[in-house]
């Protein structure tokens, strides 16, 4: 089962994660489904999500897409990127976020 690392967990396993996929789905729908997200980590990302899986750490962010004017406003984004160590943590995360109602984007 994946669980939200809460923010007092030690975050030095998301360093060295990449993109897996995109998909869409609506912030309403992330927080509903994973709890409200991080902070994020730099100046590319405003929120994440840090997921344990049996396969590892799953991610999920919101990587400067843009689709939303001036500063971002999580709230509004309906694309964000899923990201891992690797692929099986990828594939798993696709299964829970189409589970939350979203979709491969």
């Amino acid at each position: 089962m994946a669980t939200a690392w809460s923010d007092d967990k030690d975050l030095s396993s998301v360093v060295g994660t990449h993109r897996l996929a995109r998909v869409a789905i609506t912030y309403d729908r992330l927080v509903r489904a994973f709890g409200k997200p991080e902070h994020g980590l730099d100046y590319k990302t405003e929120v994440e999500w840090h997921i344990s899986t049996p396969f590892g750490l799953g991610t999920i962010y919101d990587f400067t897409y843009g689709d939303y004017p001036g500063p971002s406003v999580p709230e509004r984004i309906t694309r964000w990127s899923i990201g891992g160590h690797n692929d099986a943590t990828g594939t798993y995360m696709l299964r829970l976020i189409e589970a939350a109602g979203g979709e491969p984007a």
